[in-house]
């Protein structure tokens, strides 16, 4: 939609809406409103939970009417997914695990029926996917406690696969040349694993020097710059800042 293109997310919410009315039984409508409110929340000040969290839950909302209406609408599980994640990254990981077993059920099925929609041509519904898989099987830890309290655990080498596929599908954007930097880095550092550290910095470098294509892409060259100067926090690295990883407090459901 052009509003969207404007980045006039109001504006773009009201027609939806409207249209949505016009047309109840339209899953298209649906997951477009479910995105509209995602990025409309992820562009909102990261220090105002309670307005991110408002906008985010109406996008899970609309998500989950999509896939009530049309149960192999893929993108109505991707931003099903996208939603449901912030909710809980905003809220914290750690209080919010009980959502991981979801949230793998539904990224895996937005990939399973290979959604075809593309904005642009950086822009598929297939790559986010991968990409949303990606960062998720980064950020849970692969501890056997998550397992039995979640029913899922992580899995880097996962997560590099999928992040390897979405750079593949889309290669100008920069997150994920940044996402892609990241679990290359997070593998060095929680894993051992050296020779993965190179690769890493490379899409650092790679990221920092590509055309902007998105609204956020300033901000995640400046991730970029960050991993390359202090990798240590790649595992736990959200867009929120960086997800409180201690096992510790897990264990003890603080």
């Amino acid at each position: 939609m052009q509003f969207d293109r404007e980045d006039n997310y109001g504006e773009s919410l009201k027609i939806l809406e409207s249209l949505a009315q016009q047309f109840p039984e339209a899953p298209y409508l649906m997951w477009r409103l479910a995105r509209t409110y995602w990025v409309y929340a992820e562009n909102l000040d990261i220090n105002d939970k309670e307005t991110r969290l408002k906008n985010f839950q109406k996008g899970l909302d609309w998500a989950n009417k999509g896939i009530a209406t049309n149960k192999n609408c893929g993108e109505c599980y991707l931003f099903k997914f996208g939603n449901l994640g912030r909710i809980s990254t905003t809220k914290g990981l750690m209080n919010s695990i009980s959502s991981a077993k979801e949230l793998s059920e539904t990224i895996a099925k937005a990939i399973e029926l290979e959604p075809k929609h593309k904005d642009t041509y950086y822009n598929s519904s297939l790559a986010n996917a991968y990409y949303a898989s990606g960062v998720f099987y980064r950020i849970i830890p692969d501890w056997l406690i998550i397992r039995w309290i979640a029913g899922v655990r992580g899995d880097k080498l996962k997560s590099l696969d999928h992040i390897k596929k979405a750079a593949e599908l889309s290669p100008a954007r920069v997150d994920y040349q940044v996402e892609l930097g990241a679990i290359y880095l997070c593998l060095a550092e929680d894993k051992g694993m050296e020779e993965m550290r190179e690769p890493g910095n490379a899409a650092l470098r790679h990221a920092l020097t590509m055309k902007q294509v998105m609204p956020t892409d300033p901000l995640d060259k400046q991730y970029a710059q960050g991993f390359l100067d202090d990798p240590s926090g790649a595992c736990g690295f959200s867009r929120d800042g960086i997800v409180d990883l201690d096992k510790k407090k897990l264990e003890t459901h603080e």
